[in-house]
């Protein structure tokens, strides 16, 4: 008589493969034999989905954890960009500061000389005066 699956189940399936090796379900045309080898492929068919849908699973999580790294990417590469703007743009005022720095300095020489001239002036007429 073959053993019914809540048999097979309760010996497991490691015992029952061994059994199956050590002849105790007959030789491959008897009719436990076949049973029980039937039974260990449902087993490995059970096992291949069970495998099968947690690797589906994993391959989700994956996707969906490289798409929020592809978000923060992007999300960081528009920060670095903008970033960029900014630093163009003080670059572009410091340019323009340092252009006035030369042109107040042209003028502050310029003021000096004024100055010197106007003393230069007012000595000789003080001393024209004198």
């Amino acid at each position: 008589m073959s053993p019914t699956s809540d048999e097979l189940e309760k010996i497991g399936e490691s015992e029952v493969r061994k059994r199956l090796v050590n002849g105790d379900y007959g030789d491959p045309r008897n009719r436990s034999h076949v049973s029980v080898q039937a039974w260990l492929r449902a087993k490995e068919s059970e096992g291949e989905e069970a495998r099968s849908e947690e690797s589906l699973s994993i391959s989700r999580r994956a996707l969906s954890i490289s798409e929020d790294a592809n978000t923060l990417a992007r999300d960081a590469n528009d920060i670095a960009l903008s970033a960029r703007d900014e630093a163009q743009s003080a670059n572009s005022i410091a340019r323009k500061a340092i252009g006035m720095a030369r042109s107040e300095r042209i003028i502050a020489v310029i003021a000096a000389i004024a100055a010197i001239v106007a003393a230069i002036a007012a000595i000789i007429s003080a001393v024209k005066s004198a």
